[in-house]
């Protein structure tokens, strides 16, 4: 049994983990479909010593003209899914209230 906290915590230190989540989207009125991401870390800006370069740079601009996703106000987190620990270019945005498992525990409401 683990906690949403447990959980948030465990996210952001940057280790990989398995997850359950139930689907949801408001604005198209879906969801409800269990989708399992077996393995997956925490979607964050990479901090580096090194100059950026011309299409880093770029791609950071236009990052900043996209709109705010607000994911504290919607209260949703992006992950990177993982293969064979791996970073692919999927990324995917969940909710930590509908994890239905993580790491093999069952999540537990307070």
């Amino acid at each position: 049994m683990i906690t949403t906290a447990e959980i948030l915590e465990h996210m952001e230190s940057g280790q990989p983990f398995s997850v359950s989540v139930v689907s949801f989207d408001k604005r198209r009125k879906k969801g409800g479909k269990i989708k399992v991401y077996p393995e997956a870390v925490l979607t964050q800006k990479e901090k580096g010593d090194r100059p950026r370069t011309k299409k880093e740079a770029k791609a950071e601009e236009l990052q900043q003209l996209r709109k705010n996703p607000h994911h504290r106000e919607h209260y949703t987190r992006n992950i990177t899914i993982l293969q064979n620990g791996f970073k692919t270019s999927i990324i995917a945005s969940i909710h930590p209230p509908l994890i239905v498992e993580f790491n093999g525990d069952t999540q537990v409401f307070p």
